[in-house]
């Protein structure tokens, strides 16, 4: 045996919780503590295996390091087959890394040092609520286990991260080690609730549980590693206790009896590891010889020891003391069976190397199968498919569909295994340091008249990452990857080639500086070809400034919303991006201001002009000016002629007289006529007060401000040849003596049509079927996309804040908080005079995103978070999302999302909340205490997601939501709720009943049928469903065929 402690091997003197060896033996990971996150090192074994590979400058002995955790490394391990290696951390994520191609050398945030390989995190796994202490793949690689201090066992399928196939939570305690049966029936966890349980992976139930060797046992361990022989015959836990001294417990398979256990350690056991490789010997009976096979196990403690075990013998074949300054963390053999790592919290690892006299001969891979057939009537080394471990398939469809996944499990792992193989062998290239790869060898320079250089500059494109490549053995030092003096000046000197041929090619090119006439119309920037940004008239921006100064001087009004309270001078209309047609047209107005003092005018014309008092009430202006700095540039509308105290009271008199018989009069006008806005009056109050609120609307909606010239581009309709329409507003246009208002649309910068319009338009939107503008005498124009007016203009109780189409649709939302959609298609009123009141009821509330649907379902979102839609049919508003909703930050769906939709899928409910609802966090709080409590919030969550986009009859979004909330409800063994959505989707069996139900065969503009197709694979997923799966199956089956004799 050889033992060497490499002390280049550390985490810059900070722990290491976590080490495991490649399955090619060419390198080794450890997990630990970095500078101010977790780290995992990616290390060569070269250098560990031979004296002169450590001396040799050549061989790297870093070949990747990773500082992505958030919080310190607890456990690595590679998967079996080396593609992919895990990683869990104190940040409650697994990260799974996968080695990629790349064609330069990269460093590690913070560190001088260079990566060799470049590994990469394919996948983070999500689900965990405390600290993930400890990983292991199933012998098949199909699942990934991880346990943690939530008191759980996550089980992920590594073929489709980052699903969940089940949660594992009968522990009440910390779970610090999880192992694998190499059988694949069972799995083994141990926890710090002094038990030991063994789980079924037919069903994920609980097995058996193990209490009586650790009744006397402490949580004094970080962890509690157990392992699980590779005969399947023995687990061995971690910490146990013997007559108050600890022990390693062994379990026998057979009945699960804890009658044997190894002795010898004077601190409690924190890890065991078996060697992967089962062992034989020869045994002489008489003239008889037979062979015994054995296994090999190395146990670490707290006492700084590790202790090398041989199942036959009875008595510890090695045992090395003080060989670590603190307590021994993790354990790893390497797959030829003869080498061994550990490591420690005080930042060292140790080597250990046997030979095959000391621990013996190995079986073959054959050998090991059969001897697992001939013990338990199968093995998982002959098959890379999951398991079912006996469960009886009931139904030959069921048999059908499980045999249809098991050919697509494969041609995935086929396509993986394609990617993960070089199709070109591996070039070593040279890189040199701070310099690109793929430098252009050629640059462009020109020399003004004055003499001066410019550089064209050149792009030069990144280079690509390629995910999948198998990790291929790490050469050693006599292999051509680590060159020698010779090879490497050789190198040194054609890469200097390579660049030295740059500046010899460089072309000079002399050219006249030109007059500004001749400066391409495409260099000038954006914004000074936009109309938007052109300057106001000299007049109308004194009188903005003037009105601003004012403003200014003026007290705020705490009823009063702060952003209402400001001016803005500029304010961009709405422009479309995208499709006209294949997205809801959104508009964010969170930046949008009260208009200047002639918009403001106007508007309050408007709001006394649709008041249905008929009666005029004088009153003497209140004074609302504090200080008046310049009274010379304060333009008053009409003179303040001081009144004496008697006369103020007489005209409250009769103006309050006057008030109420207008309320009356309204109110009876109210009986025979459409309903019309509420006023109010309480009280005696003054009269100026009593004016203000009778004149003032209950919501006020900043009014964009009238723009001189605005243009709207709308993108052509999909397999259309023709090009773009630029929609060209301009105001003020003066023709003989007469001030109109154009309306242009044209091709490719020519007019193709022109309107003109009585009024100054404001806003300006539309999409391949309609162009709608509003105008400040508040009208709504609308014409086709050829320029013809398609109804008279449309005149509404106050001026239009935000103008919106979609599809047919047309949303158009007043100043005053009035909500309007027409279906200009059919020529009607889908919506008509909504009021916004309900739903922004409070102070400093406004609009920050509205849209309406491809269906014309309006839907607004407000500054508090919350997210709303108008239901015609309900003739209601409904809460779609709020801000802080705890059902979306305790929501745990995020693995039960469909993996090729997750990031594709897009509608109305993502553009009015974003991506960060779906995203969702994990539980916090009683949450994690509580699983059930978890469960059903998470299932109401995504109830209100699947009704939310089935509000928005938002097609793509509601059939993500319904494969989420179907993947969930299988995962959690909810028949109840899934029978609930099959006979939903289903409908009713005879058509009589259909009839008397009202059932419709489409949601969403979906069919229930395909609907129902699709869900019940995923039903069937689980055999555990068989029978709900095989019940509706047969009833699709027969109704689609009765509609097809029926048709």
């Amino acid at each position: 045996m050889k033992l060497l402690k490499p002390t280049w091997v550390n985490h810059d003197d900070k722990p290491i919780f976590g080490i495991d060896i490649h399955p090619d033996g060419s390198r080794f990971a450890t997990g630990g503590q970095g500078e101010d996150s977790g780290r995992v090192i990616i290390w060569n074994m070269a250098p560990v295996r031979k004296e002169e590979d450590e001396k040799n400058e050549n061989v790297p002995k870093i070949l990747c390091e990773m500082d992505n955790h958030l919080a310190c490394v607890n456990c690595v391990r590679w998967s079996n087959n080396g593609y992919y290696l895990a990683s869990g951390a104190d940040d409650r994520l697994v990260m799974v890394w996968q080695m990629i191609s790349y064609g330069g050398a990269s460093r590690a945030f913070g560190s001088g040092k260079s990566n060799i390989e470049q590994w990469k995190c394919a996948h983070t796994l999500r689900s965990h609520t405390g600290d993930v202490l400890d990983l292991a793949w199933s012998p098949h690689d199909a699942w990934l286990a991880s346990c943690s201090i939530d008191n759980t066992i996550v089980i992920w399928n590594a073929l489709k991260f980052p699903e969940v196939i089940s949660v594992l939570s009968g522990h009440s305690g910390l779970v610090k080690g999880v192992t694998w049966d190499p059988v694949g029936k069972y799995i083994a966890s141990q926890s710090d609730d002094k038990s030991l349980r063994i789980w079924r992976t037919m069903d994920w139930k609980e097995e058996t549980s193990i209490f009586k060797p650790f009744e006397e046992c402490g949580g004094t361990t970080h962890i509690l590693r157990l392992s699980w022989s590779p005969d399947g015959a023995y687990v061995v836990s971690a910490h146990a206790m013997n007559n108050r001294g600890p022990t390693a417990q062994i379990i026998d398979r057979d009945g699960w009896k804890a009658n044997m256990d190894f002795v010898g350690h004077r601190k409690a056991v924190t890890c065991v590891r078996f060697n992967s490789n089962i062992f034989t010997r020869q045994i002489k009976k008489g003239n008889h010889t037979r062979h015994q096979p054995y296994t090999c196990c190395a146990i670490g403690s707290r006492d700084r020891t590790v202790s090398i075990w041989l199942t036959a013998l009875k008595r510890p074949l090695v045992v090395v003391h003080d060989v670590f300054n603190n307590s021994i963390m993790d354990l790893a053999w390497s797959q030829s069976g003869d080498e061994l790592l550990a490591c420690s919290v005080d930042g060292t690892i140790c080597y250990f190397q046997f030979s095959c006299e000391e621990v013996g001969n190995q079986l073959t891979n054959d050998e090991k199968v059969n001897l697992h057939e001939k013990v338990y009537g199968k093995s998982l080394l002959s098959s890379g498919s999951a398991n079912l471990a006996g469960r009886i398939i009931e139904n030959p469809d069921m048999l059908k569909l499980q045999q249809q996944q098991k050919e697509l499990r494969e041609k995935q792992a086929a396509k993986l295994k394609r990617m993960a193989t070089p199709t070109k062998p591996v070039v070593q290239v040279p890189v040199v340091e701070g310099q690109p790869l793929d430098v252009k060898s050629q640059q462009i320079e020109t020399r003004t008249a004055d003499g001066r250089r410019r550089i064209t500059p050149l792009y030069i494109a990144p280079q690509q990452a390629t995910f999948g490549v198998a990790p291929k053995p790490f050469p050693s030092a006599s292999q051509s990857l680590f060159t020698s003096p010779t090879s490497a000046s050789q190198q040194g000197q054609t890469t200097s080639n390579v660049f030295s041929e740059g500046p010899s090619k460089v072309t000079v090119k002399t050219e006249a500086m030109e007059g500004v006439t001749n400066i391409d119309s495409n260099s000038v920037p954006i914004s000074a070809l936009d109309s938007r940004f052109t300057q106001k008239p000299a007049s109308e921006a004194r009188l903005s400034e003037k009105a601003k100064q004012a403003d200014d001087a003026r007290p705020p009004d705490p009823a009063k919303p702060a952003s209402e309270a400001r001016l803005t001078e500029k304010v961009s209309s709405p422009v479309a991006e995208g499709s006209g047609a294949s997205q809801p047209a959104v508009t964010n107005i969170a930046a949008m201001a009260s208009a200047a003092a002639a918009a403001a005018c106007a508007e309050a014309a408007a709001a006394a002009a649709s008041t249905t008092l008929t009666s005029t009430v004088t009153a003497p202006p209140r004074t609302t000016l504090s200080t008046t700095p310049k009274r010379k540039d304060i333009i008053p509308d009409k003179a303040v002629i001081k009144k004496p105290r008697r006369e103020y009271r007489t005209q409250a008199r009769i103006a309050a007289a006057a008030a109420a018989a207008a309320a009356a009069a309204a109110a009876a006008n109210a009986a025979s006529t459409a309903p019309a806005a509420t006023v109010t009056v309480a009280g005696t109050a003054g009269v100026s007060e009593a004016t203000s609120r009778l004149s003032k609307p209950s919501i006020k909606i900043p009014i964009p401000p009238t723009p001189k010239n605005t243009e709207f581009k709308i993108p052509q309709r999909s397999g259309s040849n023709e090009p773009e329409l630029v929609v060209e507003l301009e105001n003020n246009v003066t023709v003989g003596g007469t001030t109109v208002h154009k309306l242009r649309g044209s091709r490719d910068s020519e007019m193709v049509w022109e309107a003109v319009l009585t009024s100054r338009g404001i806003i300006v939107t539309g999409n391949s079927f309609v162009v709608c503008v509003s105008c400040e005498n508040q009208t709504v124009n609308m014409f086709s996309v050829g320029g013809r007016r398609l109804v008279p203009a449309c005149l509404l109780p106050s001026v239009v804040s935000i103008l919106q189409c979609s599809s047919r649709y047309a949303m158009a939302i007043t100043s005053m908080g009035m909500l309007y959609v027409w279906d200009l298609k059919q020529m009607r009123a889908v919506v008509r005079r909504e009021s916004l009141l309900p739903i922004m009821k409070g102070v400093d509330l406004n609009i920050t995103n509205s849209l309406i649907t491809e269906q014309g379902v309006p839907a607004v979102s407000l500054s508090n978070g919350r997210s709303y839609s108008y239901s015609s049919s309900m003739s209601c508003w409904m809460l779609l999302s709020q801000q802080g909703d705890i059902l979306s930050q305790c929501s745990d769906h995020q693995s039960c999302q469909p993996s090729q939709d997750a990031l594709r899928v897009s509608g109305p409910l993502t553009m009015l909340h974003g991506q960060s609802l779906r995203a969702g966090r994990q539980s916090r709080g009683v949450f994690q205490a509580n699983l059930s409590l978890k469960q059903a919030s998470t299932m109401s969550y995504l109830e209100n997601q699947l009704s939310a986009a089935q509000a928005l009859k938002s097609a793509k979004e509601y059939r993500f939501w319904l494969l989420t909330y179907v993947r969930y409800l299988v995962q959690e063994e909810q028949e109840v709720r899934l029978r609930d959505i099959c006979g939903e989707l289903l409908g009713p069996f005879y058509r009589e009943d259909a009839k008397e139900s009202l059932w419709q065969p489409t949601e969403t503009g979906l069919s229930k049928h395909d609907l129902l197709e699709e869900i019940l694979p995923v039903i069937g997923s689980n055999l555990k469903m068989q029978r709900l799966y095989a019940e509706y199956q047969e009833e699709l089956k027969i109704l689609k065929e009765k509609t097809s004799w029926l048709d």
